[in-house]
């Protein structure tokens, strides 16, 4: 008699089973697979397979034969309990790798994962990421967890904000409701609240405060149930151009050489035109709601963009252009300084 492979119970090896047929989704699994997974005989996988459809959480689909292996596939789902199916789970699975290599060092620990695990069978890299700039988020993560509570109990808390450097912050009662990931970094949007009771929005409009920059994080008893994000339609491109909200303008720019291509290539907005040009230049026309991320968007691209309209806005990103212009002409005219007075000095000596 074969000694026995694994101390797992039936009913674990069967609710393994299950999860490994759901977590797989579309793609079939091998019987050899199987075994391997469960540390078992062919014979038992066999015997958990006809008991897991006759138990009614699942149906499976024909055996797909090749050669002399037997590959299996969970063809549907019967729990009651369990919101998706195989295949929604499996692309959720995939969704969820795909964000922990976009988010940057640090984040994948905050969402309950090892920012640095082995990998597992027939989990392989399959990209690189890169990131200008990134958080660590390792010295934030009691905050994070502590404000993902306040959203999930619906629950006040005091904090302390860093708004500039050196030293210049405030505490106050914020009521967070959202994680927001944007541009590598996570936020939490949500509203300040009154310091006393009942429970209320000072400003209308809602904060949107960076992790790294919350230097404390207090819980209270105080409920913010009656505080409600309005419901919004796709996230993606439900908004136009820009992550904080304001009075929607349009901007018009046309764009030159390299710049062409990026900018062709990309969804700016919910409402933008293109038109590519017979000299090669490209105008996008789109609706955006924050023009300090406009100017700041504008200047990366330095003399390969240039604003058509509005003139407030062309005139706001020429004066930023000169600004730096004076800036480096006053550098170099003190480097310029340091070493005529330097050459002096040893000259004299």
């Amino acid at each position: 008699m074969p000694s026995k492979q694994s101390d797992s119970t039936p009913g674990e090896k069967l609710l393994a089973l299950y999860t490994l047929l759901i977590l797989r989704g579309e793609k079939e699994i091998s019987l050899t697979e199987l075994t391997k997974a469960l540390e078992c005989s062919k014979q038992t996988v066999l015997r958990l397979l006809t008991q897991l459809e006759a138990s009614g959480y699942g149906k499976l689909a024909e055996p797909i034969v090749k050669g002399r292996e037997h590959f299996y596939r969970l063809l549907q789902t019967h729990d009651p309990y369990l919101a998706l199916g195989a295949k929604e789970l499996a692309q959720l699975t995939l969704c969820r790798k795909m964000l922990m290599h976009i988010l940057p060092k640090g984040v994948a620990d905050l969402f309950g994962e090892e920012s640095k695990t082995e990998d597992k069978k027939g989990s392989e890299e399959i990209g690189l990421v890169y990131s200008k700039g990134y958080i660590d988020y390792g010295p934030h993560q009691e905050h994070y967890a502590l404000l993902i509570r306040c959203i999930q109990e619906n629950l006040v808390c005091q904090l302390t904000y860093r708004r500039a450097l050196p030293d210049v912050k405030r505490t106050f009662y914020f009521a967070p409701k959202r994680v927001i990931v944007f541009r590598e970094s996570i936020s939490f949007l949500g509203w300040e609240i009154s310091e006393t009771d009942p429970v209320a929005k000072i400003y209308d409009n809602p904060l949107t405060l960076l992790l790294q920059r919350c230097l404390d994080v207090q819980l209270t008893k105080r409920s913010s149930e009656q505080i409600v994000v309005e419901p919004t339609e796709n996230q993606n491109l439900a908004r136009p151009f820009g992550f904080m909200t304001g009075d929607i303008f349009t901007v018009k720019v046309q764009f030159f050489s390299h710049a062409v291509a990026y900018v062709y290539d990309r969804q700016w907005s919910n409402k933008q035109k293109t038109t590519v040009h017979d000299d090669g230049s490209l105008t996008l026309e789109f609706d955006a709601q924050s023009a300090a991320e406009v100017i700041s968007w504008l200047l990366a691209f330095g003399d390969k963009a240039y604003v058509l309209e509005p003139e407030w806005l062309r005139e706001a990103v020429l004066k930023e252009h000169r600004a730096a212009a004076r800036a480096y002409t006053k550098a170099k005219k003190m480097e310029q300084q340091a070493k005529d007075s330097q050459e002096a000095k040893d000259i004299d000596e």
